[in-house]
């Protein structure tokens, strides 16, 4: 469950600082030596971080509003913004890891011997490896956690729908929780049903919908990084 691997984030960017190899080398081809690296890894390693503190307060509010009686625009906005913030952190990092990845690997497809040779280029890697790394253990724990909301959000909206329509069959209840439930609504606004109940299961069936987009570019976004960190 995501509850139980939640306590994985408070370890996540725990992050060893580049540090410089004691044996004199030749930096040549390192792509401008030690600062290089260095400027670098502390803007990715801000971003990683960055990136746990969104996801706890993504927590916190998915809880707050899965236990508000009827959830609110404001709620669901401040969520979404959250996610937001994950979303353009997470793909940023992405792009920044790529861009490297490519110089690393033309580097040594150049030269053969520079990772041998230059500390940089060696500090660049380990770098690239390690927030790759990161990132993907990160966008695992995130993908865990909209799972979970998916999963509570969809027994929510069911519930608010037998509220709002207690002879809802079996059919219209799995509609609704797979996000697929326009017609149910149209049909129940129509025989005005329960009004304020049917605007909730609105709002949670539109929730299901963003939470299935949001993990889908998360799968995406963890295929592309964990074929890198296998290289």
């Amino acid at each position: 469950m995501a509850t139980d691997r939640f306590a994985e984030l408070a370890d996540l960017c725990v992050v060893p600082e580049p540090e410089p190899e004691p044996e004199q080398v030749d930096d040549s081809g390192g792509g401008g030596g030690q600062g290089t690296a260095e400027a670098e890894f502390w803007p990715m390693r801000a971003k990683l971080h960055d990136i746990q503190q969104h996801v706890a307060s993504i927590r916190s509010a998915q809880i707050h509003l899965l236990s508000s009686a009827f959830s609110t625009g404001a709620l669901r906005e401040d969520l979404e913004n959250r996610n937001a913030q994950v979303a353009e952190l997470s793909s940023s990092l992405r792009s920044q890891l790529r861009t490297m990845g490519a110089e690393l690997d033309a580097a040594e497809s150049g030269d053969p011997e520079i990772a041998r040779r230059s500390t940089s280029h060696r500090m660049r890697r380990n770098i690239h490896v390690t927030m790759t790394v990161k990132l993907v253990n990160a966008m695992g724990l995130y993908q865990d956690l909209q799972l979970w909301f998916h999963r509570a959000t969809k027994v929510d909206a069911q519930r608010q729908l037998l509220v709002a329509n207690p002879a809802a069959t079996a059919e219209e209840l799995e509609q609704v929780g797979e996000g697929s439930g326009e017609q149910i609504f149209a049909r129940m606004i129509a025989r005005g049903q329960a009004a304020a109940a049917l605007e909730d299961v609105q709002q949670k069936h539109a929730t299901i919908v963003q939470i299935e987009r949001d993990v889908a570019e998360v799968h995406e976004l963890m295929v592309e990084l964990a074929e890198v960190s296998e290289q």
